[in-house]
């Protein structure tokens, strides 16, 4: 209750740190962890923009012990949330994982190894075209050669956006659709329609062999 509570007093007063207009439901985190199953022996875990943790849980569901898990976390408040909730709720879970909050930008990490799974909530939609190629170079650049990216938008918002840009004449917006577009359609590998979401989502899976 207390992460929920958490993300509606930050939304309110952070809007620009918050991405979602409400939390991630548990249907969309099994959905981007889905990848975490099937991976055999111990698997590396970076999640991008956690928020208060809704996705955050769906992941712990398949983190064993001898297993990296790392969240990376711009908003100081979530940041000391997601310490607690590590501290207490998810203590058992975290039993021998090698866990970390990194409270910065993703760029600002500076880690030595590179991941088997990188899960991001963050919204790209919301972005310019700058910001938005920077992030999936990061994306690419944490993975190792064999990694799988996941991440979720809001179902039909992008397509929604792009024909009333049209519509209005507005081009400024068009050059980050035609990125997102253009990756989606050169590294995608599988989606996940999640519609028990509000809004209802799409999980977008990514692999870069």
């Amino acid at each position: 209750m207390r992460s929920v509570l958490s993300f509606f007093k930050e939304f309110k007063d952070n809007s620009m740190t918050v991405g979602s207009i409400f939390p991630s439901t548990s249907y969309l985190a099994e959905a981007l962890a889905k990848n975490l199953k099937t991976f055999e022996g111990p698997k590396r875990i970076i999640e991008i923009g956690p928020g208060t943790g809704p996705i955050t849980e769906g992941i712990l569901k398949h983190v064993k012990p001898g297993d990296t898990f790392h969240l990376v976390e711009v908003n100081e408040s979530f940041c000391e949330l997601l310490n607690k909730m590590a501290e207490n709720e998810w203590k058992e879970q975290l039993e021998g994982v090698d866990f970390k909050v990194h409270c910065c930008f993703m760029e600002e990490i500076g880690l030595e190894h590179k991941f088997d799974f990188v899960i991001s909530g963050l919204p790209l939609n919301n972005f310019k075209s700058d910001v938005i190629q920077s992030i999936l170079t990061g994306y690419q650049n944490l993975l190792t050669d064999n990694g799988k990216l996941s991440y979720f938008e809001y179902l039909y918002v992008r397509k929604i956006k792009e024909k009333l840009n049209v519509a209005l004449k507005r081009q400024v917006s068009m050059p980050k659709y035609k990125l997102l577009n253009s990756f989606v359609d050169a590294y995608q590998v599988d989606t996940d329609e999640v519609f028990l979401n509000f809004p209802p989502a799409i999980a977008r899976h990514f692999a870069f062999r």
